[in-house]
């Protein structure tokens, strides 16, 4: 049988996993600075984009979008 603390710790990675999973679905919206193509669709500079943070991080690392994830 599990102890108390073995429960406790399994809970709090349960809960820890819950939260990345969420914040990984997560979109923010950001302005394209060059034409982009995001899911099929092409957004043009100036345009408002929503994305996740994966692709956040991509897009900024080549300047392609302006803002900062919050």
């Amino acid at each position: 049988m599990a102890t108390n603390n073995e429960q406790d710790a399994a809970k709090a990675v349960a809960a820890k996993k819950a939260a990345e999973d969420a914040a990984a679905n997560k979109k923010q919206t950001f302005v394209a600075t060059f034409r982009l193509l995001l899911d099929g669709s092409y957004a043009a500079p100036s345009e408002k984009v929503k994305l996740s943070r994966e692709q956040y991080e991509t897009l900024k690392r080549l300047g392609a979008i302006e803002g900062d994830w919050k």
